[in-house]
């Protein structure tokens, strides 16, 4: 038990997708509870043919937020050694004021790098990374998702496979998303960018944002649900954000309460796939990118279990 709120194993957490924890089945902020549990050094890269990850590390990072207070924590733990865990450490404090709303905590395949992604009760996006079992200074991302919109997580991480580059997503109250991007080689960000035009439109502001890295690739694919209804995409080839795209334009009944939309990849074909629930709360969606096009959407039957089971659609 930690913070009067049962934790699930890390290791069901992980194989489920560690989207984090929801109440009724329905995708939710968790107060004073783990959100999110990292496979600390998830994978080992073994060359670009390589079609199975190869696990390096049997350490598990989880990271977490309590009520009230303004310093992201962790605990450790060693898979071969009963998941005994360690005391409670603290990661870099973040600005005067910030109660944090949603944490994020995402590692690279190596294991030495992690980012630490959070979301306060003043509409800031803010990140920190941690370089050889130390944390960085404070970073911010987007000043601006709103108050109002803080109430679901607008903001995502994700590192590049084979590269080890860290991208922290966002909304920021306008109708595209923003990223920074973090380089492992000297431990440097890049300033704040703002995503090319999207396919969905001038219109509409990102609400919950989702993030996956293509495995043995630079490849990031991103998804967002904006407060129209609408469900829109993008891919990052290792330069840039393009290839947008929108999968849901229904904006007679919009539900931005709910999480209804993941994202992720095939680990043998490297297909990414965006999964989405259109507006009749019975049709379930699926968009594949096959790493030059985008395929028309369909029906995704039994292939949705592990992702809806998670978002609680």
């Amino acid at each position: 038990m930690l913070a009067g709120k049962a934790i699930k194993p890390a290791v069901e957490l992980f194989s489920q997708g560690a989207f984090g924890l929801r109440k009724g089945r329905i995708y939710c902020k968790a107060f004073l509870a783990i959100l999110l549990v990292a496979f600390f050094s998830s994978f080992a890269y073994s060359g670009p043919a390589a079609a199975t990850p190869v696990p390096i590390s049997p350490n598990v990072m989880a990271g977490y937020y309590e009520n009230a207070q303004v310093i992201p924590r962790y605990r450790i733990a060693l898979t071969n050694q009963n998941f005994t865990v360690s005391s409670e450490l603290s990661a870099t404090t973040l600005d005067s004021g910030s109660d944090i709303q949603w944490a994020v905590l995402k590692c690279d395949r190596n294991q030495t790098n992690c980012i630490f992604g959070t979301l306060d009760d003043e509409g800031e996006v803010q990140a920190q990374a941690r370089v050889d079992g130390v944390w960085g200074s404070v970073v911010d991302i987007a000043p601006n998702i709103g108050t109002t919109n803080n109430q679901a997580r607008g903001f995502d991480v994700a590192f590049e496979y084979s590269r080890g580059w860290g991208l922290v997503i966002s909304a920021n109250n306008t109708a595209r998303p923003y990223y920074r991007i973090w380089y492992p080689e000297n431990n440097t960000w890049t300033g704040v960018e703002q995503f090319p035009a999207s396919a969905c439109g001038p219109s509409g502001t990102p609400i919950w944002v989702e993030a996956a890295s293509k495995p043995n690739a630079k490849e990031i694919l991103m998804g967002y649900l904006d407060s129209s209804n609408r469900a829109c995409g993008y891919v990052w080839d290792g330069s840039n954000w393009g290839n947008s795209k929108s999968f849901r334009n229904d904006t007679a009944t919009s539900n931005t309460t709910q999480k209804t939309m993941c994202v992720a990849y095939e680990q043998s074909s490297g297909k990414g796939i965006v999964f989405y629930r259109e507006s009749t709360n019975t049709v379930i969606k699926n968009a594949n990118w096959t790493g030059s096009a985008w395929e028309v959407a369909s029906d995704c039957g039994i292939l949705c279990t592990a992702c809806l089971e998670q978002t609680g659609l």
